[in-house]
């Protein structure tokens, strides 16, 4: 990750720029619609079912993020198994 420190600051202030820019969304929609979306922010269930699109995309850009640092990164690669030796004896 030593080689990368371009890459982490350039990670950083993509999220800066992506929290403004959410935060920009959202105070405009509860704005547009007089304030009933503000309301419906209010209650936790309906707000977190609103904002669940953007909550999910910010968890998992971090994660595909970590995957382009290889293999040891990726959490969507498949598992490797905890003791190879003893895999390739199951396999036969």
């Amino acid at each position: 990750m030593r080689g990368n420190i371009g890459n982490l600051i350039l990670y950083y202030l993509f999220w800066i720029v992506l929290a403004i820019a959410l935060t920009v969304i959202v105070v405009g929609v509860v704005l547009v619609t007089c304030c009933l979306a503000g309301c419906l922010f209010a209650v936790p269930i309906s707000a977190r079912l609103l904002l669940l699109p953007i909550l999910i995309f910010k968890r998992a850009y971090s994660l595909h993020y970590l995957a382009q640092f290889g293999p040891d990164y990726d959490a969507f690669a498949p598992p490797r198994p905890a003791f190879p030796e003893c895999a390739r004896l199951i396999t036969r």
